[in-house]
């Protein structure tokens, strides 16, 4: 009986670590996931500030050039 005991009792700490080993690897999958969204993420940002401020001086440059004339 004891020996049942024992060796149910070694199964679960077997599935617990499994299962822990599944929850760490699922969460380092995820902050990875997470890490490359945020590079893309600042990349777009960057992209689109960099097209905001070219719109913004080809506006500037248009009514300059038009109150000069």
């Amino acid at each position: 009986m004891l020996k049942q005991v024992k060796a149910e009792n070694l199964i679960q700490d077997l599935k617990m670590n499994h299962y822990t080993q599944i929850l760490s690897s699922n969460t380092d999958y995820l902050d990875n996931f997470h890490e490359a969204n945020n590079l893309r993420l600042r990349d777009l940002i960057s992209s689109l500030n960099t097209f905001c401020l070219l719109n913004a001086m080809k506006i500037n440059e248009f009514f300059n050039f038009n109150n000069e004339k």
